[in-house]
C-alpha cells in the first residue's frame, strides 16, 4: 500500500505541475495530500512536516543565502565581466565555444543557475551579434556548464541538501563532482554543440551594462574561486595530525563557512577598498539573497513532502524491495531520481524526493554517500522537457522553437546526466 500512496502523491503533484500551480505550493499539497491519503493522524502529519522543512532549511539555509549575497558582490563589482573579458582573450575568437564552456563553469560555480544564465546571456548575445553563429552552437556549451554545476557541485541548492541528507562529506562530494562534471560538461556542451554549427542564426537583444571599473585579473578569478578553494584546502583535513590545524581545516570545509569568509574577503577587496558606501554594499547582498528565497522555500517543501513518505512507511517498502534487487544502488539512486524528474520537472524537487526515499537505507548500501549523492544529482537532470521551467528559460531566451529545444536543450540534459552516472560509476569501480 505505501507504494500506492506515493504513486498517488507523484500523480498529484504532477497534475499541480501541469497546471502551473508554483513548486512550493505544489509540494505543500502534495505532502499534505499523501498524508492523509496514507492515514498518518493530523498531528503526527503536522509534526513530519516541520521535522522535514526544520531538517532540510536547518543544513542549508546559510550556504543558499550567503551563496546568494556573494553571487551579487560578484556580478555588481565587476568580477563576472573581467572573468568573461580575460577567458574569451586568451582562448580567442576560432575557439569561442571552449572560451564559454570555461567561463560559464567559474561562473557556475559560486553562483545559482538563474543568475548564472541571466548574467551570462548577454555575453552569448554579442557573439552571436559578432560571430555569426547560430545560437545553438554557442548556447550549449553555457547551459552545460552551468547544468553539471547546478546538479552535482556544493554549494548549490541540490548537492548542499543531497549531502545533509545523506550524511556526505560536502568537500569530498566537491572534488568527486568536479572530476564527473568537467568530461560531462565538454561532451555535453562543445562537442555536442558542434552538430548545430549549421544551424539557422537568429537576432537576439540584450540590455547588457558595462562596468565602469573592473578588478584585475588576478583578483576577479581568486575571488570568484575562492570558496571553491577553500572547501578544496578543507579536504585534506583527514591527513592532518595536528588538532588546532585540523579544526581549522574542518572549519573552511564546511560550504556555509567557506562562502562567509570569501564574503567578507570580497567586500573587503572589491566594494570597501574602493569607497563603496555601505548602505550599497548590503542592498547588494539583499538583492541577492531575495533572489533565494523562492529555491529554500521548494527545498523546504521538498523536505516535507520527504518526511511524509518516510512517515506513509514508503522508504521502508522501496528499502526492501531494494535489498532485493540486483540493481546497483548508486543505479537505483539514479534511475529514480531520473523517473521523478522526468514525471516533475524540477531537478530540485527530484533529488529531494528521491534521496529522502534513499537515506533511510543508505547504511545498508556498500557505497560512498558522497557518491549516492552525484548519482542522484546526475538523475536529477535527466530528460528536462516541458514540464520544467528551465526548458521554457532556455527556449524563450534564445528565441527557439519547442522542438529546437527539444534537440538541443533536451538532448543536452539527457547527455550530461547519462555521463554524470557513468563517472560516478567509474570512480566507485577504482575505490571499491
Amino acid at each position: 500500500m505505501p507504494l500506492i500512496y506515493l504513486l498517488i502523491g507523484i500523480l498529484f503533484l504532477v497534475f499541480l505541475t501541469l497546471k502551473k500551480v508554483n513548486a512550493f505550493i505544489a509540494l505543500a499539497l502534495a505532502a499534505l495530500a499523501t498524508g492523509l491519503i496514507g492515514g498518518m493522524d493530523v498531528g503526527l502529519l503536522t509534526a513530519a512536516i516541520e521535522k522535514g522543512i526544520g531538517q532540510t532549511l536547518g543544513s542549508t539555509l546559510l550556504t543558499l543565502v550567503l551563496g546568494g549575497a556573494y553571487g551579487s558582490l560578484l556580478d555588481r563589482t565587476g568580477v563576472i565581466q573581467r572573468l568573461t573579458q580575460s577567458t574569451l582573450h586568451f582562448f580567442g575568437s576560432h575557439r569561442v565555444q571552449w572560451a564559454i564552456l570555461v567561463i560559464s563553469f567559474l561562473v557556475g560555480l559560486p553562483l545559482f543557475y538563474n543568475a548564472a544564465f541571466i548574467l551570462l546571456y548577454p555575453l552569448i548575445v554579442g557573439l552571436v551579434h559578432t560571430t555569426g553563429l547560430p545560437v545553438r552552437y554557442l548556447a550549449l556549451p553555457m547551459v552545460a556548464a552551468l547544468s553539471i554545476t547546478h546538479a552535482l557541485l556544493p554549494p548549490h541548492p541540490a548537492p548542499t541538501a543531497l549531502t545533509a541528507l545523506l550524511a556526505a562529506d560536502p568537500a569530498q562530494t566537491l572534488l568527486w563532482g568536479l572530476i564527473i562534471a568537467l568530461p560531462a560538461a565538454v561532451i555535453g556542451g562543445p562537442v555536442l554543440s558542434a552538430f548545430f554549427k549549421n544551424s539557422a542564426t537568429r537576432q537576439l537583444s540584450t540590455s547588457q551594462q558595462v562596468a565602469l571599473s573592473l578588478p584585475t585579473n588576478t583578483l576577479a578569478f581568486t575571488t570568484a574561486l575562492l570558496p571553491i578553494m577553500l572547501m578544496t584546502v578543507g579536504s585534506l583535513n583527514g591527513y592532518i595530525d595536528q588538532i588546532s590545524f585540523k579544526q581549522g581545516l574542518l572549519f573552511c570545509a564546511t560550504p556555509s563557512n567557506a562562502l562567509l569568509i570569501s564574503l567578507l574577503f570580497g567586500s573587503l577587496v572589491l566594494a570597501l577598498n574602493k569607497k563603496v558606501p555601505m548602505e550599497d554594499l548590503m542592498k547588494w547582498m539583499y538583492t541577492g539573497m531575495e533572489s533565494v528565497f523562492m529555491i529554500l522555500l521548494i527545498i523546504a517543501a521538498g523536505g516535507a513532502f520527504k518526511e511524509v513518505l518516510v512517515g506513509i512507511g514508503v522508504a521502508e517498502t522501496l528499502s526492501g524491495y531494494a535489498s532485493g534487487w540486483s540493481l546497483h544502488p548508486l543505479l537505483y539512486g539514479y534511475f529514480l531520481a531520473a523517473v521523478i524528474r522526468v514525471s516533475i520537472g524540477s531537478a530540485t524537487v527530484a533529488a529531494l524526493t528521491a534521496a529522502g526515499l534513499i537515506a533511510p537505507a543508505m547504511a545498508q548500501y556498500p557505497v560512498a554517500p558522497e557518491l549516492m549523492v552525484l548519482a542522484i544529482g546526475s538523475g536529477s537532470i535527466f530528460c528536462s522537457h516541458l514540464n520544467d521551467a528551465g526548458f521554457w528559460m532556455f527556449k524563450e531566451f534564445f528565441n527557439l522553437s519547442v522542438k529546437e529545444t527539444l534537440m538541443s536543450w533536451t538532448l543536452m540534459e539527457t547527455c550530461i546526466s547519462i555521463l554524470g552516472i557513468a563517472g560516478v560509476m567509474t570512480i566507485h569501480l577504482l575505490i571499491c
